[in-house]
């Protein structure tokens, strides 16, 4: 038996072999304190510098009390350690976790303040792990797990409460919450919940949408007994979008075991799905806007028991899913394109052994991809390890990050891949939606702060600077726009430089990028973050 948790939680995208043990993996991190049964690597996050790992089943302040470390991303050094600051018995502190920018969500679902088993999430600075404020739900009670997962986007929460008794026991519930102020903002329930749905097991929130999983539904529009289905609801109204279900539901499938989420795109794992033998696992994407089913994944080698699906996370038009039952559960992870689905490489551990679960959760940001194997045996029976994979393998870098001394640069920028024999894209997000923007290319790395009148920094100062006139447009209504540099309206097919007496990019020259968009209301325009691409 697995251990069961949530996930987190864009064309060919990286130059990535098709398979690989350890490809890429630049640290492997243990507990500096860890010790046997903790469960190091049960949930994990990455953000930026950061990358977060909790062990669900730490002793250190009681038996199973649980905790959390902060890493540097980069070196994989700890930095800090995270606990509940009134640990009790059984508190499962970091059962779920999650990070956004200065903020981190942990999941404490068996905390007794509103009696035992109701659950609550604690609130700490990313930098410091200080501890900010704890949510509770306001009708919390005995047995609720508030908290079981968790998920953030915007400064908004999104947390599951899976043992919620709102349509019968264990029908489960989920609640959206101000994570600046502590502000209950609404708690939603299916209205045709039933009992031992559990609504809420599993969360996802970004931009707009707001995703809770009721894996064990047994309606399923004709699926059967514990098919599984999960819910869309609008994030500013608590309103419901939609209901999504597998086309191909079968019994026993737990869709909606795992979700994740980057703005309208949606992977909802299924991991008992029988397509490749039992309990192989699938994985499927949707457009939570409209509610409809894009592809269904499913790994090249899946084999019975793999149980693909367990966890997935979603960046830059990448997909990572994991499938911890593999070989004999030692676990691997394989990475799709966002867009097209083809699968693009199988990664494993590159010490790994049977029954370590490598992808017990996953967490992908920026080409960083931290993979959680909680059965990892290093510091003793179960003590826990993670990996942390470089998926760009040192050919990309961002820079004027808000993270990095850009505070105002909240939009966020990623390229699809380094390799000019493939297809690139550049991709905004986090824009302000319905906007005007372009992408500007330039071959130094220079600031000017606010310039023009704008808010924010110009990254691209100090040689030529150019922008792709004819490749303009708006932002979606999720703020995200792409340009494909590969072929372009400015610089022509060929990865040509606009405004550059039709120059083209060749393998080894480094070029940045950054886009420049306007705010609603005539606000001073923008920008976004800056990335130096390493082309090859």
């Amino acid at each position: 038996m697995l251990f069961v948790r949530p996930c987190i939680y864009f064309v060919s995208l990286f130059a990535l072999a098709s398979s690989g043990s350890g490809q890429n993996e630049i640290w492997k991190a243990t507990a500096s304190d860890g010790s046997t049964l903790e469960h190091f690597g049960n949930a994990v996050a990455v953000d930026g510098p950061f990358a977060l790992v909790a062990a669900m089943h730490d002793g250190d302040n009681g038996s199973k009390t649980g905790a959390a470390y902060m890493f540097n991303r980069y070196t994989g050094v700890e930095l800090f350690r995270i606990d509940d600051i009134a640990p009790e018995p059984s508190d499962i502190f970091g059962f779920d976790l999650a990070m956004e920018g200065d903020l981190v969500i942990v999941g404490v679902c068996h905390d007794n303040e509103l009696g035992v088993n109701a659950g609550a999430v604690t609130v700490h600075d990313t930098a410091t792990g200080a501890l900010l404020r704890t949510l509770r739900a306001s009708d919390g009670d005995v047995g609720d797990h508030f908290g079981n997962a968790v998920a953030i986007s915007g400064g908004i929460a999104m947390i599951g409460e899976l043992e919620d008794l709102e349509n019968g026991k264990s029908s489960g519930s989920a609640f959206l919450f101000d994570v600046n102020t502590g502000a209950e903002l609404f708690k939603l329930t299916p209205a045709d919940g039933s009992k031992n749905d559990q609504f809420g097991r599993t969360v996802a929130i970004s931009g707009d949408w707001a995703m809770a999983g009721a894996w064990k539904d047994n309606m399923g529009g004709g699926g059967g007994a514990d098919s599984g289905s999960v819910y869309v609801y609008e994030v500013s109204t608590g309103q419901l979008l939609h209901k999504l279900l597998a086309s191909d539901r079968q019994p026993g499938d737990l869709f909606g075991h795992c979700l994740a989420q980057e703005g309208s795109l949606a992977l909802i794992g299924a991991p008992f799905a029988d397509a490749l033998g039992s309990d192989s696992g699938a994985a499927y994407l949707f457009d939570v806007n409209s509610g409809q089913e894009l592809q269904k994944l499913i790994p090249s080698d899946g084999q019975a028991f793999d149980q693909f699906g367990r966890s997935a996370a979603i960046d830059g038009g990448v997909v990572a899913v994991s499938a911890p039952g593999a070989s004999v559960q030692a676990g691997a992870v394989y990475l799709f394109d966002l867009s097209t689905g083809q699968e693009l490489a199988k990664i494993t551990a590159s010490d790994g052994a049977n029954f370590d679960l490598f992808g017990t959760d996953v967490a992908l940001d920026s080409g960083g991809l931290l993979v959680g194997a909680m059965n990892d045996g290093d510091l003793g029976l179960e003590s826990g390890s993670a990996y942390m994979i470089d998926l760009w393998d040192g050919c990309m870098s961002k820079y004027c990050t808000q993270l990095d001394g850009s505070p105002n640069n909240t939009a966020v920028l990623d390229a699809s891949g380094c390799d000019l024999s493939s297809p690139i894209f550049l991709d905004l997000s986090m824009a302000p939606p319905g906007q005007f923007t372009y992408l500007l290319v330039g071959s130094s790395t220079g600031v000017i702060n606010d310039p023009a009148g704008a808010l924010g920094d110009l990254c691209l100062v100090g040689g030529l600077l150019s922008r792709y006139r004819l490749d303009m447009g708006s932002t979606s209504a999720s703020g995200t726009f792409s340009v494909n540099i590969s072929n372009s309206n400015s610089g022509g097919p060929g990865f040509g430089i606009p405004s550059s007496g039709g120059a083209a990019i060749q393998a080894g020259e480094t070029w940045n990028f950054q886009y420049w968009f306007r705010n609603a209301g005539g606000a001073p325009s923008g920008f976004s973050e800056a990335i130096s691409v390493n082309f090859e």
